[in-house]
């Protein structure tokens, strides 16, 4: 089965996505630093914070270069969840001067001002139903966010998998570039259908490790 590394840079939400990834089989560690990050076959990191300081420790940790050396070099699954989904793009204005990951073409901006923060909610979601990780997904369940800020793609027409309505106006739910995938939901507060997006991740992540006994 998978082995995938959540990087732990003290933001929360790690031993909750600890417990709902190894409930799916798949071997679950996490990692204060990212100098072993290399050995798993897949990274998943989340959290709930200010943008500027989550990039600072993120690279305290040494996990900045591990992120971006799964993603050069190594090309193995990443999969970064609310927070985290912010840290994969290029930046927030919550922390103008702070770049991000610079992998998700898009930037976190502030919510539409009618809207109360920190934003919690429940929300149907439009997925691309090609994406792997939402095979089997019921297009009816509602999901959850958490959220001061949303992502506004650089190219509305590239890189998007999921979308919602937030406030009145369309917003990215989920993006994917290659193996990289950013969600804005909670997929451990979304009861089951999230366990099963987390499933799909776990498998997809298993059938590039072991090609063959996946075909089988």
């Amino acid at each position: 089965m998978a082995s995938i590394g959540i990087l732990d840079f003290g933001f929360g939400g790690a031993l909750r996505l600890e417990n709902a990834l190894t409930a799916t089989g798949a071997e679950v560690t996490r990692l204060e630093r990212g100098l072993t990050a290399h050995a798993y076959d897949a990274l998943v990191f989340t959290g709930y914070g200010k943008f500027g300081e989550a990039m600072r420790a993120l690279e305290t940790a040494g996990m900045f270069s591990a992120l971006w050396n799964f993603y050069e070099e190594i090309r193995k699954p990443i999969l970064g969840i609310s927070l985290g989904m912010h840290m994969l793009a290029s930046g927030s204005e919550e922390s103008p001067g702070q770049p991000g990951l610079n992998i998700l073409p898009g930037t976190a901006r502030s919510l539409p001002s009618r809207l109360t923060t920190p934003y919690t909610g429940w929300h149907r979601v439009q997925f691309d139903p090609d994406d792997p990780l939402f095979e089997g997904i019921d297009p009816l369940v509602e999901w959850h966010f958490t959220q001061d800020y949303m992502i506004m793609p650089s190219d509305k027409h590239r890189n998007i998998v999921g979308e919602y309505t937030l406030g009145g106006l369309p917003s990215i739910a989920a993006m994917r570039r290659a193996a990289v995938w950013g969600v804005q939901f909670d997929p451990v507060r979304s009861g089951e259908q999230g366990q099963l997006f987390l499933q799909n991740f776990v498998e997809l992540v298993d059938s590039l490790v072991h090609p063959i006994e996946a075909s089988n």
